[in-house]
């Protein structure tokens, strides 16, 4: 191997390298807590956080996240079909009753996780009233006092065509919050293994996903 072979083996290298992080989001990011600093988790979603109810799944993904990060239990509030505009309403009736755990009115989570946003872009809803519906959503959670972070959902399967990229990640920065970006779940929704319908996740893409979150949580992905 001659030296201008060892150079381009040498670019080869860290092209493959960096395009590994990019992908994996494997380039350092803000923690937003530390293992076992999370005893209580607050999730928030539609049903790529309560499942559809066909799917096999035994535990899903907030379940797992929970043990990963040695968290003593979690609170989900997530129902199929829900945009972030009509989540809203189920949101206004726990905190109006300050329902967050039955029988403990002063229950607070250690961290919350927004992951809504899909049936608003599989419903085509436009961009300006998806980020106004998240703002909301970012205002109401502050005064939990709790890292939060909203999970970004793609738009589509080409990044650069997605016309909702950016919209999760300019909401957590407006408010001081965290954003894990679309490149999971576009993912998942790409991979017939992670899918039974190459949206909703098997008992494969629960543990997938949850091990996700469970690095950009800890700083160890985006």
């Amino acid at each position: 191997m001659n030296w201008k072979q060892f150079a381009y083996l040498l670019a080869a290298v860290a092209v493959a390298f960096v395009g590994w992080h990019w992908y994996f989001g494997g380039l350092g990011v803000q923690a937003l807590a530390r293992q076992g600093e999370v005893q209580s988790i607050l999730v928030i979603g539609d049903s790529l956080t309560s499942g559809v109810g066909n799917d096999n799944v035994s535990r899903y993904w907030p379940e797992i996240l929970a043990d990963r990060l040695g968290a003593q239990e979690v609170v989900t509030l997530a129902h199929q079909g829900d945009t972030a505009a009509s989540a809203w309403g189920r949101w206004e009736t726990h905190a109006r009753n300050q329902r967050w755990k039955a029988g403990d009115a002063d229950w607070q989570p250690d961290l919350v996780v927004v992951c809504l946003g899909g049936n608003d872009v599989l419903r085509a809803r436009g961009r300006s009233a998806l980020e106004a519906d998240l703002n909301r959503w970012a205002e109401a959670l502050a005064p939990l006092d709790a890292p939060v972070l909203f999970v970004a959902v793609p738009g589509g399967v080409l990044g650069p065509m997605d016309i909702y990229r950016g919209v999760w990640e300019d909401v957590a920065q407006r408010h001081g919050m965290h954003e894990m970006d679309s490149r999971t779940l576009r993912r998942v929704f790409t991979s017939n293994n992670l899918t039974v319908d190459r949206i909703h996740m098997n008992q494969d893409g629960q543990a997938f996903f949850a091990e996700r979150v469970y690095r950009r949580v800890t700083g160890r992905g985006r």
